[in-house]
């Protein structure tokens, strides 16, 4: 290495290293190995599509039935300036794009997976899901 700003910031491990390989010698320190990675073999067997085309309940998806995942139900949007929001006050109504009776989505940790409409149950809303998306255009938008 010609460059002495590069032999300055070496250790001085790295820097014997290299007057040994100038010198055409066999380094006489190796670096420490590391540890072999563990590799475990997949059972492809349980991911077998059931005929809806959605992976076998009694395979690996055991595995994630417990992970809770974020449900949105949307009924509209709309766009606004900055001035408007301020000028917001009880009462105020805001347009969404959508008309009334039109069904709201249904998104699943932010994927549309669905539609329905919007119901009252013991003074809570709810969603009556009415359409759902393909498994496979599902996967597919993701």
């Amino acid at each position: 290495m010609s460059d002495a700003n590069e032999m300055e910031n070496m250790t001085e491990e790295e820097r014997e290293m290299m007057r040994m390989l100038d010198q055409n010698q066999e380094p006489t320190q190796v670096a420490p190995r590391q540890a072999p990675v563990a590799v475990h073999p997949v059972d492809i067997d349980s991911l077998k599509e059931s005929p809806r085309g959605i992976p076998d309940r009694d395979g690996n998806l055991k595995l994630i039935m417990d992970i809770p995942v974020e449900i949105k139900v949307e009924v509209g949007n709309s766009r606004l300036t900055i001035r408007e929001v301020l000028n917001l006050a009880p009462g105020s109504i805001i347009e969404l794009d959508r008309t009334a009776g039109s069904p709201a989505d249904l998104i699943v940790n932010g994927t549309a997976v669905g539609q329905g409409d919007v119901v009252v149950v013991d003074e809570s809303y709810g969603i009556r899901i009415t359409k759902l998306v393909k498994p496979e255009d599902r996967i597919n938008s993701l």
